[in-house]
C-alpha cells in the first residue's frame, strides 16, 4: 500500500503558514501519513514560540519530522529551557507530534519506509550543527543494512547534482554550492528520492544507479529541492507525492527506468572514484584479537604446547601482518583456541557477542590458495566449524561463514550465529539482498565446492550455511565499487540480526578489559566442544 507524504522546504520559523497550508492540504487532499520537513525549521524563532501558552500556532495534523540547526545560534531552539539538556545526536519528540529526527539516521516507519536523514551542513568538526566525513561514512553503513533506501532528506545539496542534464533551470547553477560529502552519500546510498532544499524549487530529470550491462539494475534517484516556506517569488516550497516502500514492491517496478533518466551525475568523479580506492586501500583488517594473560615465548601457544616449525616457515607475508599468529602486530587477547594449523578468536566489534573468527596460522590470502601439502589445514577449519555448528546448535543457532577475498592479506573465516528459525527463507534473502546491492550472488551446486568454480587468484565473496546446505558465491570485479561489509550489511538485515546499528566493527567496540573477559566466557562455555584440548 502506497504511503503519502508532504514535505516542505525551510520553514524559518513561519509556523502559522507552513502548518495551516499543511492542514489545509491534509483536510482537502488527505490523509497524509508523514511531513518531512528539511532544511531550517526555526530560523530565528525558539521552542517557546512554537508551544508557549500564548502561541497562536497551530500544529500540523500530520506527523511531522524535523532535522537540526544549521548554525550555533539555532541550538537553543530545540531546547525547552536555557539549561535542558537534549540529545542532539539521537533525537527526540519536540511537542506531540513533531519529531526531531537527530542529526543522522535512518527512520524505519511502521508503514515500511526507510528514510535516511543528515542534518546541518558540511564542516571538519562535527557537532549540533555541522556534519563531517566520519558522520557520512557513519551513515553510509547504517543505510546499506538492509533494503534499498526510500528517500534521504539533508539539509544541505550534494555537489555536480546538475551535471548531465541537457539544460540547466534559471538560478539553479548560482545556487549549486552543494558538499561532496553529500554527493557520496547519494552515490552509495542510491535512495530513491533525495530531498533537500534551496532559494528556487528545482526537480531533477531521474538518473540511473547503475552500469548498463556491467551492472543489474537499481532504482532511479528523483532529485527534489523546494524553496523556502512563504518565499517572495511563490516557487514551490510545499510537495505532495505517494510512494510504495521498497520492500513491498516487486523487483521489475522498483527498476523501472523512465524515458527521460540521465546518467548518475556523480560517476566518474574524481572525489567519488578516488574516495572508493583511498578508503578501501588505506582499510585495515576489520577484525582484532588479543593476547590472553599467558606467557610472551612465541614459541609456545597459550597452552604450553610447543609449535611446529611449518607454522611460520611458510608463505611469509612481506610486511607485518595483523593476522599471522608469530607476527609482533597481533594482539593475542580475543584468542579462544589454537590448533594445530589454524586458531579461533572472538570479532572486535562483532554483529553478535559470539562472532568468531578462524583464521589460518601460517599466512594464507585465501581457502583457494591452500595448497596440497596444506590440505591439513583446511580440514582442520571444517573441524572448527563442525564444533561451532554443534556448540551453537544447543542454543538453536546456526552458523553463518563467509570470506572476502579481496583487499585483505590475510585468509579470515568469519562465523556468526543467528536465530535457527531464521533460517527458513535465508538463502533466498541473502540472494536477494546481493542482487540489490547490484553484487548478486550464486549458489554452488551441493555436490561442489568453491574450487570448482573459482580458480585460485580470483577475488570472491562467499558464504557458507552447513545446516541449510547452502553455498553462495560472487565473483569480485575490481573497480565495480564491491562494498567491503558485504557480509556484515547482508546479516544485519532486519528479517536476520536487525543489527544495522553495528554494521561498523568501531562503532560496537569493546574495550579491552571487556573484551577479555567476553573472550574468557566464551572459552568456558565452548570448552567441551574444542577439538584442541
Amino acid at each position: 500500500m502506497a504511503v503519502r507524504l508532504l514535505v516542505v522546504g525551510d520553514v524559518n520559523g513561519n509556523f502559522n503558514q507552513c502548518f495551516d497550508r499543511v492542514n489545509n492540504v491534509n483536510r482537502k487532499s488527505g490523509p497524509f501519513d508523514i511531513l518531512l520537513c528539511v532544511g531550517n525549521f526555526f530560523g530565528e524563532k525558539s521552542f517557546q514560540d512554537l508551544t508557549s501558552s500564548e502561541s497562536d500556532v497551530t500544529l500540523p495534523s500530520v506527523p511531522t519530522y524535523i532535522l537540526g540547526p544549521l548554525n550555533e545560534s539555532q541550538i537553543a531552539s530545540y531546547k525547552k529551557s536555557e539549561d535542558s539538556i537534549v540529545d542532539f545526536e539521537t533525537g527526540f519528540d519536540l511537542v506531540d507530534g513533531i519529531t526531531f529526527l537527530g542529526k543522522k539516521g535512518v527512520l524505519n516507519t511502521a508503514s515500511g519506509l526507510k528514510i535516511a536523514y543528515l542534518s546541518g551542513n558540511y564542516g571538519e568538526k562535527s557537532n549540533e550543527y555541522t556534519f563531517n566525513d566520519e558522520d557520512v561514512k557513519h551513515l553510509i553503513l547504517r543505510g546499506k543494512s538492509s533494503t534499498f533506501v526510500d528517500i534521504l532528506i539533508t539539509s544541505q545539496w550534494p555537489k555536480d547534482i546538475t551535471r548531465h542534464l541537457p539544460v540547466c533551470p534559471p538560478g539553479v547553477q548560482e545556487i549549486e554550492s552543494g558538499s561532496e560529502f553529500i554527493s557520496k552519500l547519494a552515490f552509495t546510498l542510491k535512495p530513491r528520492y533525495h530531498i533537500s532544499t534551496s532559494a528556487v524549487y528545482f526537480e531533477r530529470h531521474p538518473y540511473r544507479n547503475h552500469k548498463i550491462i556491467q551492472e543489474s539494475a537499481r532504482p532511479v534517484t528523483r532529485f527534489i529541492s523546494l524553496a523556502d516556506v512563504g518565499n517572495k517569488k511563490k516557487a514551490k516550497w510545499v510537495y505532495a507525492f505517494n510512494m510504495t516502500p521498497s520492500n513491498k514492491m516487486n523487483r521489475s517496478e522498483l527498476i523501472q527506468q523512465p524515458t527521460d533518466t540521465t546518467e548518475c551525475p556523480y560517476l566518474g568523479l574524481d572525489y567519488i572514484e578516488v574516495d572508493e580506492t583511498v578508503s578501501a586501500a588505506n582499510e585495515k583488517p576489520n577484525q582484532y584479537f588479543y593476547d590472553m594473560k599467558r606467557g610472551t615465548n612465541d614459541d609456545f601457544d597459550f597452552r604450553g604446547k610447543r609449535r611446529g616449525k611449518h607454522q611460520y616457515e611458510n608463505q611469509k607475508p612481506k610486511d607485518p601482518c595483523w593476522f599471522c599468529l608469530a607476527s609482533p602486530e597481533v594482539e593475542k587477547h580475543l584468542i579462544v583456541s589454537i590448533g594445530d594449523y589454524s586458531y579461533l578468536a572472538m570479532a572486535k566489534g562483532g554483529l553478535v557477542d559470539d562472532h568468531l573468527l578462524i583464521i589460518p596460522i601460517t599466512h594464507i590470502r585465501s581457502v583457494l590458495e591452500v595448497g596440497a601439502s596444506d590440505e591439513n589445514v583446511v580440514k582442520e577449519f571444517e573441524k572448527f566449524k563442525e564444533a561451532l555448528n554443534n556448540y551453537f546448535a544447543t542454543k538453536d543457532e546456526v552458523v553463518v561463514y563467509f570470506e572476502r577475498n579481496f583487499r585483505s592479506s590475510h585468509l579470515q573465516i568469519q562465523a556468526v550465529p543467528i536465530p535457527k528459525e531464521r533460517t527458513n527463507f535465508l538463502k533466498d534473502l541473502l540472494i536477494e539482498l546481493s542482487e540489490e546491492r547490484g553484487h548478486p550472488l550464486t549458489e554452488i551446486e551441493e555436490d561442489k565446492q568453491l574450487k570448482d568454480v573459482l580458480n585460485a587468484g580470483i577475488p570472491y565473496f562467499y558464504v557458507e550455511v552447513p545446516s541449510i546446505k547452502a553455498k553462495l558465491y560472487l565473483k569480485i570485479h575490481p573497480g565495480n565499487g564491491f562494498p567491503l561489509q558485504l557480509g556484515r550489511e547482508l546479516l544485519a538485515h532486519p528479517n536476520i540480526l536487525s543489527a544495522g546499528d553495528r554494521i561498523d566493527w568501531k562503532q560496537c567496540a569493546l574495550n579491552k578489559d571487556a573484551a577479555t573477559q567476553v573472550t574468557q566466557q566464551f572459552r568456558k562455555r565452548f570448552e567441551s566442544f574444542d577439538f584442541t584440548l
